[in-house]
């Protein structure tokens, strides 16, 4: 009984699995490195975690400074004469 819900569990996420694959495949920006990552060694997955985590600090700052720029847009519009649209 043991094997047979085990089996049914490794097929399940190995379905999963593959419509994940699949998504990453699918979406331009996806980054296709983390296809197969279940079959990566923990040291691996610990490098792929790693650049991920600096990749959204990067992010951030870039959204930080964008924002900063948007609001400064913003504060000139408003002290500029002409109606905007």
């Amino acid at each position: 009984m043991v094997f047979l819900i085990q089996n049914t569990q490794n097929r399940d996420g190995a379905a999963v699995q593959a419509k994940l694959d699949e998504l990453i495949r699918a979406l331009e920006p996806a980054k296709n490195k983390f296809i197969g990552i279940e079959k990566r060694t923990i040291e691996e997955v610990h490098e792929l975690r790693q650049e991920t985590v600096e990749e959204v600090k990067l992010l951030g700052e870039l959204v930080a400074e964008v924002q900063l720029e948007r609001d400064e847009l913003e504060r000139e519009q408003a002290r500029s004469p002409i109606p905007q649209p």
